[in-house]
């Protein structure tokens, strides 16, 4: 048996894999951090000038990476949407 290459406590029976406690954790900080992407950029993700839904996916209209978009409220269909009741 191995020692967990996360913690370095739990058992593993292959050197280089996480625990299952270790994993379970990754899991919820990398669905936790989806979710606060997807939140923050929900208007981006609803605009039909996003090439994407990815954080590193780029604005049509500003050539700039939709999470800076979002981050700054640069664009202006985000007032354009507010004003219009749609968020």
């Amino acid at each position: 048996m191995f020692d967990c290459d996360e913690c370095g406590k739990n058992s593993v029976s292959r050197p280089g894999d996480w625990c299952p406690k270790c994993q379970e954790s990754e899991l919820h900080s990398y669905l936790n951090d989806q979710a606060q992407w997807f939140s923050q950029c929900a208007l981006c993700l609803r605009c039909s000038y996003a090439w994407g839904a990815e954080p590193s996916d780029k604005c049509e209209i500003y050539g700039m990476p939709l999470y800076m978009v979002a981050r700054k409220n640069k664009c202006k269909h985000f007032k354009e949407y507010i004003d219009n009741g749609v968020f």
